[in-house]
């Protein structure tokens, strides 16, 4: 899609079958589009981080890796079952008004 405004990516993200996000562990957080993507509908692949409970409790449809040893093959070779078996999700805009960028920043500044 290009270059993408920040602003806009949320809208964009139901056109992508899923996220595939590498990023280092962030201490134990995930990149702020992993949190877009999930309360968008749209499946992520990403590493092993604290965080992720949360998120699928509220639904979302995540694969996760270890950090240090990725084996996306195993992700990858599951895909088209996984993705069969799993149903639409429509977006769930109060779970992206509670972790987006500006809330997540507020609160660490908060802190």
């Amino acid at each position: 899609m290009g270059q993408v405004a920040h602003q806009d990516i949320a809208r964009l993200m139901p056109h992508y079958q899923a996220v595939l996000n590498f990023d280092p562990n962030w201490q134990g957080g995930v990149h702020d589009r992993v949190y877009t993507a999930a309360a968008m509908g749209v499946p992520v692949i990403t590493n092993e981080a604290t965080p992720l409970p949360a998120l699928q409790q509220q639904g979302a449809a995540l694969l996760s890796y270890a950090s240090n040893r990725p084996h996306l093959e195993e992700h990858i070779r599951a895909w088209p079952a996984w993705q069969a078996a799993r149903s639409p999700r429509p977006p769930h805009f109060g779970f992206l008004a509670q972790h987006n960028w500006a809330s997540r920043m507020a609160l660490w500044q908060a802190a």
